[in-house]
Order: C-alpha cells, then sequence, then structure tokens
C-alpha cells in the first residue's frame, strides 16, 4: 500500500501473464503498472511513496527492479546469474532488503536504493525469506525455514546477531512490523479448524503471542493508518485471490479492495462460470474501454476469442472449457 493509503500495488495474471497493477483503496481507478517481457510479482511501495520495489522473473532469472508510480523511471537493480527477490524497503528509503541465492543458500542481502553496495545480512544453514525492517530500521525479521518448518528470526543489522522468534512445528510466514508488534500469518491452529492460514502477532521481546485475526489471510502487512492489508485466497465461490483490508480493532468485515469482476466473475454471482464467458462472447470484435474492462482479459484494447480462452481457464466448471453458453 503507498503510504498515504491511497492506493494499493499488487500482482496479477488477469491478462495471462503477470504484471503489476495499482489501484485506490476505495476499489477504483484500476491499472495497469508494468508492461513487456518477464514475470512481475512482490512489489513493495517505498516509505517516501516514490519508488515501487518488485521482483521480475525473465530469463529463468529473478532480479530487483524499481519504478515510479506513473510507470516511468524503469530501472534494474540488481543483475547476476543467480536469483534475487522479496525486496522490502528501509523506513528511510535509503535501503533495500532482498532474498538471494547467490551464496548457495536463500539469503537475507542489503544493498542502497540505487543497487550499490550490496551485502550479505545472514550467513545460517536455513533458507532465509521474506525480510522485513523494524521501525528503527536497525533491526530485519524474516522468516527461517529448516526441517520442514518456517519460524521468524530477527537479525541485528550492526552486529549481525541472530535470535529467534517463533518456535518450530509450524509454518510461519510474511512477517511485517510496525511499533504495535509483528505481524505474520500463521497455520499453527489445525488444519480442520476455521482459523487455518489466520493473522497472528508477536512482539519483538517474544512475548504477546496471540491470534489477530480469525479471518483466513497471507501476506499481511501494516498500513501507515495502523490497518492490515492481505491477500485472501479463499473468496467464496472464487478459485482466486483477492486483496482486503482489515481494521484491527473490529468493527465491519475485511473490506475488499478489488472488484469483484478482475477475477473473471464479470456479473458479480461470486462464481466465474459460463454466464461469464457468455458475457464475453457477447462482445466479440469490440474494442475495450479503458484503462481497464473486466471483459478484456489481457488488456490489449479488444475483445476476442483469446479473452474467452482465458477466462475459460478460471471456470469452475470443466463444460466452460468446452460447451457454449
Amino acid at each position: 500500500m503507498s503510504p498515504s493509503g491511497a492506493e494499493v500495488v499488487f500482482s496479477s495474471n488477469v491478462g495471462g501473464s503477470t504484471k503489476l497493477w495499482i489501484v485506490t483503496t476505495a476499489g477504483q481507478a484500476l491499472r495497469p503498472l508494468t508492461t513487456g517481457s518477464g514475470v512481475d510479482d512482490e512489489p513493495a511501495w517505498s516509505p517516501d511513496g516514490l519508488t515501487i520495489a518488485f521482483t521480475r522473473r525473465l530469463n529463468n532469472a529473478k532480479d530487483i527492479w524499481t519504478i515510479q508510480r506513473d510507470g516511468t523511471q524503469l530501472r534494474q537493480l540488481t543483475s547476476r546469474t543467480l536469483n534475487s527477490f522479496q525486496p522490502a524497503w528501509a523506513p528511510d528509503s535509503s535501503r533495500l532488503a532482498f532474498v538471494s541465492d547467490r551464496a548457495g543458500t536463500n539469503d537475507i542481502w542489503l544493498m542502497n536504493a540505487d543497487g550499490t553496495n550490496q551485502t550479505r545480512a545472514t550467513t545460517l544453514l536455513s533458507e532465509e525469506s521474506e525480510p522485513c525492517f523494524s521501525p528503527s530500521g536497525g533491526e530485519i525479521a524474516f522468516s527461517q525455514t529448516l526441517n520442514g518448518g518456517s519460524s521468524l528470526s530477527i537479525v541485528t543489522l550492526a552486529t549481525a546477531a541472530v535470535r529467534v522468534l517463533t518456535a518450530t512445528g509450524f509454518h510461519d510466514w510474511h512477517p511485517s512490523w510496525s511499533a504495535a508488534g509483528i505481524i505474520f500469518s500463521s497455520d499453527r491452529l489445525p488444519t480442520s479448524a476455521s482459523g487455518n492460514k489466520t493473522i497472528w502477532i508477536i512482539q519483538s521481546d517474544r512475548t504477546g503471542l496471540k491470534q489477530f485475526s480469525t479471518v483466513m489471510a497471507l501476506d499481511p502487512s501494516w498500513t501507515s493508518s495502523g490497518k492490515v492489508i492481505f491477500t485472501d485466497e479463499v473468496n467464496t465461490g472464487v478459485a482466486a485471490a483477492s486483496i482486503s483490508l482489515l481494521n484491527p480493532t473490529g468493527g465491519p468485515a475485511p473490506t475488499p479492495l478489488l472488484p469483484v469482476n478482475f477475477t473473471g466473475d464479470l456479473n458479480g454471482d461470486g462464481i466465474i462460470d459460463l454466464k461469464d464467458v457468455a458475457i464475453i462472447q457477447r462482445a466479440l470484435n469490440t474494442a475495450a474501454n479503458r484503462p481497464y474492462d473486466a471483459r478484456d482479459r489481457n488488456n490489449d484494447g479488444k475483445i476476442d476469442a483469446l479473452d474467452v480462452r482465458l477466462l475459460t481457464t478460471q471456470c469452475r466448471y470443466e463444460r466452460c472449457a468446452s460447451s457454449p453458453p
């Protein structure tokens, strides 16, 4: 989310290729941000609001890139034969933490915002991922995978000292750190429980571990206003991810930020089925509306048979791919 709280940047394959999009928190003004070759994901908005860092996978390699909010000044920060991904901004926007396997395992690395001075921050035997800075910028929390489980740890940058934050035996992912604590997604409830893969919170001194929300969620992240934005992959009836905003102080249910038809549910009935395919078929050989037309699944400016084909891959029913609506 932008520091102002007005916009959200996210990754989606709605057009057939995975690119970055921006939408307002009111669910309006949806527009594509990146174009061209490669798979673009893992966006992170700088705290000063000027730059979006992201991972681009191109020619079987992952690298960190940056781009401005208006789609200008595209810049590649890492360029190696191995992979660099999952960028995270320091609070003052001067540095980025990221993950790289250039030393043989996935470790946390640091670099300046312009890509210079790339240095290794962790040297553990485990696989590290998903770094996030502390509010002061002096520490980084990350997910540490070893022996089939994932836990959270913290590295102090000045000393390289690492301390364990959560116990092993679970899958703890996606930490996000604010003055209120570190939130993360976890499967520490039984798989049969309704709260499996929910948001939890813990303090940096290992106190205060508790379930933050019963909403099933991944990728939780604090916003500047103290709310939490997250990915919801269990929308009722729709086999597609959504993005929602949660108020931790209570109140209404999480607020979806994407229009329903962005997932392919063109008629808003909660499922992607033959009726949605029919909407595209009725508009074949016509021009798409701009900047985004939900019927134009690949965002090429026209509504044609390729859009029908793309939507049928999301359809809940097998007959969608073979039977006319």
